[in-house]
Formats: structure tokens, sequence, C-alpha cells
């Protein structure tokens, strides 16, 4: 039995020690067969497919989070090219505000011989369709001008208003048929045919022709400046600029009658004439003498005539 317990396992036995009666405790796997060893690489095994599968749901988390993060930066991405694209409108539109005021601040000649009635053109059809009928204005003009001096005659109601203009139907329609540009009359019979209502001013005066008197009529309105040159020129706009007016009728002399524009001089007072002046911006007074002194109401009136 010494030969038997010499070497068992991890475990070393001498004969001396076993026959002191010391007690020996066997590792069980050497009774059941190595059972337990078979137990535990089970359990090894189990350990290693749970480790498995919770870095498979760690992969997974982390591969959930990744498409959360892209889908994140997607829509980041979106909303700023959103923002960019808002921007870029944004941009656009205060350029054709820009160029909109531009046209407004400046008035707008056309290049045909007669501006006048061109001017009256745009404001009637528009900008678009003055651009698109450049090519054949000659031949739209006369056929316009024709036709209006043709509702001259049959609109019987504009007879009374002619008469209270102290208009000559049979003058405005050679003006319109036969000369090759009309005059204020002839954007007068224009404006009363068309339902039109235009604001000319010229130097430091200016007429209202075919005024609205009634709110609930539907009329266009537009206004017309001469410039520098003495051109007939479109403030051109899609509403009248009421405040302009405003400050046109503060500063302007306004025209009652485009026929005869000023009375005669016992139909005014020295007040009323140096009003007209201040407007026109006339020198109330003059040196006589070496003394300043105020101008008589003849002067005056001489003076308003040559303006």
């Amino acid at each position: 039995m010494g030969d038997f317990f010499k070497n068992i396992g991890k475990y070393t036995f001498s004969k001396e020690n076993i026959n002191r009666g010391y007690s020996i405790t066997m590792p069980i796997d050497f009774f059941n067969g190595g059972k337990a060893n078979e137990a535990n690489e089970a359990n090894d095994e189990h350990e290693q497919e749970e480790q498995e599968e919770q870095q498979q749901v760690k992969q997974q988390v982390k591969q959930q989070q990744q498409v959360k993060q892209q889908a994140k930066q997607q829509q980041q991405v979106k909303q700023h090219e959103q923002v960019k694209q808002q921007q870029q409108v944004k941009q656009q539109v205060k350029q054709q505000q820009q160029v909109k005021q531009q046209h407004e601040q400046k008035p707008f000649t056309p290049f045909q011989k007669d501006k006048l009635f061109w001017c009256f053109y745009i404001i009637q059809y528009g900008r678009d369709n003055y651009e698109f009928n450049k090519t054949n204005s000659f031949s739209l003009e006369k056929k316009i001008k024709i036709e209006t001096a043709e509702k001259l005659k049959a609109m019987k109601p504009l007879k009374e208003k002619l008469k209270e203009l102290k208009l000559k139907r049979t003058e405005l329609e050679d003006e319109l048929v036969n000369q090759p540009s009309i005059s204020i009359k002839g954007l007068c019979a224009l404006c009363l045919v068309h339902n039109i209502s235009i604001t000319y001013i010229f130097g430091r005066k200016y007429c209202e022709i075919n005024p609205v008197l009634d709110s609930s009529q539907e009329f266009k309105k537009g206004i017309i400046i001469q410039n520098e040159k003495k051109e007939d020129s479109l403030r051109y706009n899609d509403n009248v600029d009421e405040e302009f007016l405003k400050k046109v009728a503060e500063e302007y002399w306004l025209i009652e009658n485009i026929q005869k524009p000023l009375k005669a001089p016992s139909a005014y007072t020295v007040k009323d004439l140096q009003d007209i002046c201040l407007k026109l911006q006339i020198e109330t007074n003059h040196l006589v003498n070496e003394k300043l002194k105020l101008k008589t109401k003849t002067k005056l009136y001489e003076d308003i005539l040559k303006n």
C-alpha cells in the first residue's frame, strides 16, 4: 500500500505518515472518475457563452448608438442646408427689394418718342407688357390712340367731363390720331377713357389728372415726372407712394386748370402770389436803390408767368 500512496495526483504521501494515523482527504474527482472536471468545463463554456452574448448585446447597442448618431448628424446637415436656403431666399428677396427701391427712386424714361404716352401705357398695362411689346411699339401706340379717340365719341358721360375741364373733343381726337406725341390734354383723354388717375409733376408744379373723387370706384394710379432734360418719366412702382404725394402737395404749386394755369391778376392777393412764389422757389424780395424790399403784386405775377 506504501507504493500506492506514494504519488496520487498532486498529493504525495509517505508510508510513515500513514502508519502514524494521519487522516487523508482525497479530491472528489479522484473517486468520481473526473466528472467534476467536466462540470467545471461546462461552467466555463456557459460563462464564455454569456460573455459572448453580453459582447454581442454591447456590440448591438454600440451599432444602434452609431445609427442614432449618424441620423442626428444627417438631421443637423439637413437643418443647416435649410437654414442656408432660407438665408439665400432672404438675400434674394432683399436684392429684389433693393432693385425695386432703385426703380421707385429713379424715374424710368421710355425710349420711344412719345414718352408721355408710354408712361401712361406702363401705368395701365405694366412694365412687363411694355418690355414685351418693344419691337412693335409703334403699331401698338397707334392702335391704342385710335381706339381711345373712338371711345371719346361713344362715351356720352365724358361729354360733361370734357366741358368741365374746358377740353374740346375734336382737338383731343386730332392730337391722338394725327400728332406724333400727346400733350397733357391728350393724357387727360387717355385717363378719362381708361379710368386712370395720374399726378403729373413738372418743375415745381403739378396737376392732378382725373383725380379719384369716389373711393368706391376702381382707378389705377401713377406718377409722371418731367426730368432735368424735360423728358416725361415714370416714377414706377406697384403702389403709388402716398408719402411722396403728400410732400409734393405741401411743397409744389398745384395747377388746377391745365388750359390756363395762372388766372388773371385780380384773382389773387399779394399773399396768394407770395405763397405761389415760395413753392416755385422764386424770391419775393428784390433790391430797390440798394435796399431790400418786397416785390409788388405786378412783379410777383410776372415772375410766376416766366417760371
